[in-house]
């Protein structure tokens, strides 16, 4: 059976709202249907993750088959109040159709278009094949999604090239390129892919590691490259150098010791690991402006995260209002990395990372990885194509399954939706954490402590209850109605 879906114009409801029924309306255009594809991930399960937008042919059901649907409303401004629809389900001869109610609740809050906190997710959209010839379509998508720090691959890096005699010469066409390409990010980054290892480069400087020769050609290289980033209108909040992955081994410290001994005001970004002991950071860290600790590790090493966070002079404590979205020098952000990805909780392992990123006191937060269906492959419909499960949050129409509806070139999955959604959720927690700083700073204490209260408490509970999506949602209604209330006067 095939059914044809249709949206109602879904009217701000005259009754609850003390206006006109109609007087406002989301048109059912803007609305997003999308239907809900299992997928079969490592190990064999079959997980609901792929989320088409429907196309003309409808929803198609088989004999007692059911489908889950995914609505996405627009991103505008509306009136506040309750907002009530219906989805009309029936077959082309179908003379009693069912209906499904919408009730969509408007608050009096507006999200701004620029998120404060910083997402990454090492997007790689000129590396992985999964993406390959949809770069445009991927930038335009991660934008969408409120990604706004780029990491991009160690072949997007303008490596030097030195001749018999040493000279050495940069071609910038690619690395301008992309960077046009991802125009409108806040911040951007290059990863070296420099491993611990007697030739950490690869051999791309020509000389040993460290020794006088490669120093010298390197300070001519980071030079001239920062000089064509400052030409480019870079400037160096804009900007910050990723040279090892995953370490903070000796031979990074000499490295990170040089690159600030070359120029001070380059930012240079570390991600430890539970190999990295607290004898290592206490190494590097005069020489490491943006920290970035893996999540799950650093949880049971919180004096580790303190001793960070204090020679991360721009971050907060939890519960305080974080800086302003834009530049600064040193930061404490945080990623995860675990899999296989589409048997991981869209809710526990997605959108609570940033209600613990808000609790622990991150600006940033990051996830392995938007695209990568393996170096090598480009089918992330497939988990057994390759030497590991895919990572990709994303699926491509041109592998799609027969059936599959094809009316973009990248479709979604839950699990990058729940990403945006905690986004989100981060900035929602960030709104109210500035009005507990209003009240204290008006001398409000009374209302400052029961925001403060309402705040961590409404945390708290969705981070105890990590396989209910029911808590978290109650947690933020809560923090939404806190915040219709502060904005109106009413007391918590």
């Amino acid at each position: 059976m095939t059914l044809k879906p249709q949206i109602e114009k879904l009217r701000l409801d005259g009754n609850r709202a003390g206006g006109r029924i109609g007087a406002s309306q989301v048109p059912a255009l803007k609305i997003q249907l999308r239907r809900i594809e299992f997928v079969e991930a490592a190990h064999g399960q079959l997980v609901a993750d792929a989320l088409p937008l429907l196309d003309e042919r409808g929803l198609r059901l088989g004999p007692g088959e059911t489908s889950q649907l995914w609505l996405t409303f627009p991103k505008r401004r509306l009136p506040p109040g309750e907002y009530r629809g219906r989805i009309i389900l029936g077959a082309s001869n179908d003379r009693s159709p069912s209906a499904i109610e919408i009730a969509l609740h408007v608050y009096p809050i507006e999200l701004p278009d620029q998120m404060r906190l910083q997402t990454y997710n090492w997007a790689y959209v000129t590396t992985f094949p999964l993406v390959r010839g949809l770069e445009r379509e991927a930038v335009a998508d991660l934008f969408a999604h409120y990604t706004n720090t780029f990491v991009f691959c160690n072949t997007d890096v303008p490596w030097p090239r030195f001749d018999e005699a040493g000279k050495g010469s940069i071609d910038f066409t690619a690395h301008d390129r992309n960077l046009a390409l991802h125009r409108g990010a806040r911040e951007i980054s290059w990863f070296w892919s420099f491993a611990d290892r007697d030739q950490p480069d690869g051999g791309r400087f020509g000389a040993d590691y460290l020794s006088p020769e490669w120093k010298e050609r390197f300070t001519w290289w980071l030079r001239a490259w920062v000089a064509h980033l400052k030409a480019l209108g870079c400037g160096y909040d804009d900007f910050f150098m990723y040279p090892f992955d995953e370490t903070l081994c000796d031979r990074f410290r000499d490295l990170a010791r040089l690159i600030k001994e070359v120029d001070p005001s380059i930012r240079v970004f570390a991600d430890p690991v539970s190999a990295d002991t607290r004898e290592r950071i206490e190494a590097i860290a005069p020489y490491i402006d943006i920290w970035c600790p893996h999540l799950f590790t650093f949880e049971e090493r919180l004096a580790d995260v303190d001793f960070m966070r204090a020679h991360a002079t721009s971050t907060t404590a939890p519960g305080r209002v974080p800086p302003a979205a834009g530049g600064g020098t040193k930061k404490l952000w945080t990623y995860v990395c675990s899999g296989p990805a589409k048997t991981l909780s869209p809710h526990a392992y997605y959108r609570l990372m940033m209600w613990k990123a808000w609790q622990r006191g991150y600006t940033g937060c990051g996830f392995w990885a938007y695209a990568d269906a393996g170096w090598g492959g480009d089918n992330a419909w497939n988990d057994f194509d390759g030497a590991n499960p895919d990572f990709a949050a994303i699926y491509t129409a041109r592998n799609a399954p027969p059936g599959v509806a094809r009316s973009e070139a990248i479709i979604p999955s839950k699990r990058w939706e729940a990403w945006r959604e905690g986004i989100e959720d981060y900035e929602l927690l960030a709104m109210l954490g500035q009005a507990v700083a209003r009240a204290q700073q008006t001398g409000a204490v009374a209302r400052a402590t029961a925001l403060r209260a309402l705040l961590n408490s409404g945390v708290e509970s969705a981070l105890a209850a990590p396989d209910d999506p029911a808590a978290a949602e109650r947690a933020r209604r809560r923090v939404l109605r806190a915040l219709s209330d502060a904005s109106s006067g009413v007391a918590p």
